[in-house]
This record gives structure tokens, sequence and C-alpha cells, in this order.
């Protein structure tokens, strides 16, 4: 089993792990002293920790840094992904990323992962997935990690179990323009590329701010999302990177 992420209730502790390849969701009591000495590892990604985004694919836009494992999105997580990691042939299970140097202060995360490179092919924007009022605090901290924060493999899928307080907005799957089915579990989570034409350059923007954004529910639209950091009345922090996605 390798553990993936832990958030400790009241009562109980919530435990995100996988167990030969499947993430499973568990409830247990544990010891602090235990909690201090769990350490988070992405063992079935096998992945070197540490890799940076080249420059020229990375945009600075305040004191945070985003940044990932790969430059290109890995199959589990895009068009070639199993059929066990998709919900009506969409790649649902969404990709792991790091968050470090956040500003003090900040205490919840908001983020955008779209697709550009569709406004060609379809003429607007693809929305792949949008997450906002994510308490920091909920997230487990590895100290012996380079990293600060990180955002585990699979998220967006066991986000509402895990951290309830966070919304998911709609994705572009919930367009009425394209009449696909009305299910959450692909309209309101990850959807992993699947670029028709040819690799596409999709655009990870993350935000922090001090306070939650109101008017936010579940299933809200990425115009919200910006309409609420504009109207937050502080400067969010914020960076961004692009990962390429194959045809």
């Amino acid at each position: 089993m390798t553990l993936i992420l832990v958030r400790r209730e009241k009562t109980h502790t919530v435990i995100l792990s996988e167990v030969e390849g499947s993430f499973v969701i568990s409830h247990k009591v544990i010891g602090v002293g235990v909690l201090r000495i769990l350490r988070l590892r992405y063992a079935s990604l096998r992945m070197t920790r540490g890799c940076k985004p080249p420059d020229p694919g990375h945009s600075y836009t305040g004191l945070m840094r985003i940044s990932a494992d790969f430059t290109v999105v890995p199959d589990d997580f895009a068009k070639a992904a199993a059929p066990e990691y998709r919900v009506d042939g969409i790649p649902v299970v969404s990709f792991p990323f790091y968050i470090d140097e956040i500003k003090p202060g900040a205490r919840y995360l908001h983020w955008e992962f779209v697709d550009p490179d569709s406004i060609p092919v379809c003429g607007f924007e693809w929305i792949h997935w949008s997450v906002a009022n994510l308490p920091i605090d909920a997230l487990m901290y590895d100290f012996n990690d380079s990293h600060a924060l990180a955002i585990p493999p699979d998220f967006s899928r066991q986000l509402p179990a895990m951290i309830p307080e966070a919304v998911q907005g709609r994705n572009s799957s919930a367009s009425k323009f394209l009449g696909r089915a009305s299910d959450p579990a692909v309209t309101m989570r990850y959807n992993g590329p699947q670029p028709p034409d040819k690799d596409h350059e999709y655009y990870l923007q993350v935000w922090a701010t001090e306070k939650p954004l109101p008017g936010l529910n579940q299933g809200f639209w990425l115009n919200e999302l910006l309409h609420a950091l504009r109207g937050c009345g502080e400067a969010p922090d914020s960076d961004g990177i692009f990962l390429t996605g194959r045809a």
C-alpha cells in the first residue's frame, strides 16, 4: 500500500492510499506521533522528484511556484489512459503537481486547467478542470520532501469525500452544445487531455488567497471563478505551467 494523502478529522483520520493500482479511502484512528512521520510517496508513478519544467514553459506571476514531475502529461491522465481510468470514454484520473513558495497568509487554493490550443479546433478554450476554495490546512505537508505541498494523483475524484468544503467547477463536457451525458463524474471533475488534431499545450494556473471566494458552489463555471478572484479584495498569489498533451 502507498500512502497518498492524509486528512485529520476530530475523531478520525481519512486516508487516501493506493493498493495494487487502485485508489481507496479509509477512515482510521492514528496517533499524532504517527502522523508526524508519515511521508507522501507516488511509487506507482515511478518518476524522479524535483524535476522542474524548462523556463520557457513557465510563467512567473507571484511568489508561488507550480511544478510537476513531467512536461508531457503521462498516459494514465490523458488520451492513452486505460479503460479503468475513464468514464464514458473520458480520462478522469487527475495528474499530480506541486505548489511551493505560497505567500504568507494564504489559506485557500483555486486553479484552472485549460487548453488554449483548442480554440482553432472548436472556437473556444476547452476547460478541463477547475477547483476553488481548497483549504491549504486540509492538505498534509511532508517536511521530508523538497516540495511544500503536493496535490496527489486522482485528487479530482477523491476531493468530494476528502475535503467536501472545496468545490469543483463544470468543464467543457458540460456544454449544452456537445450533447454529452450530465454525469457529474465527468462534467464536474478532471477531464484529461485528448487533442484531436495534434499535440496541444495545456495551461495549469493556481491562485492562493487569504479568504475563501464567495458565491462558488459545486458545478460553478470558470467565468464565475475568474470574477470571484477579480472581486476578492486582495491580490491573489499565482503561478502557472504549460504541460503538453499528446495527440
